[in-house]
């Protein structure tokens, strides 16, 4: 992106840095973690650190949003935080 001159946003990072505020027992609430029964899709339960739940996706959308709206690159308009 600095080579090309193009506006960039390290999500990389900004997730990295929100699971270390997180800690590691409190980060499980951002992806799907649940116990056998707690939820009818996975009656098994689920461990899954990869994938974010509901929580985790509208937290990394509200990190993007809120990076893009200091680019200022004309999307401002579009974003809602």
């Amino acid at each position: 992106a600095f080579e090309y001159k193009v506006p960039f946003i390290d999500m990389e990072y900004y997730t990295e840095q929100m699971e270390i505020a997180y800690d590691v027992e409190g980060s499980k609430v951002l992806h799907l973690h649940y116990k056998p029964g707690e939820i009818a899709y996975y009656p098994d339960g689920k461990t899954d650190d990869t994938h974010l739940s509901i929580k985790g996706g509208k937290e990394v959308a509200a990190i993007a949003a809120r990076e893009l709206m200091k680019l200022d690159i004309g999307l401002n308009k579009y974003l809602k935080l």
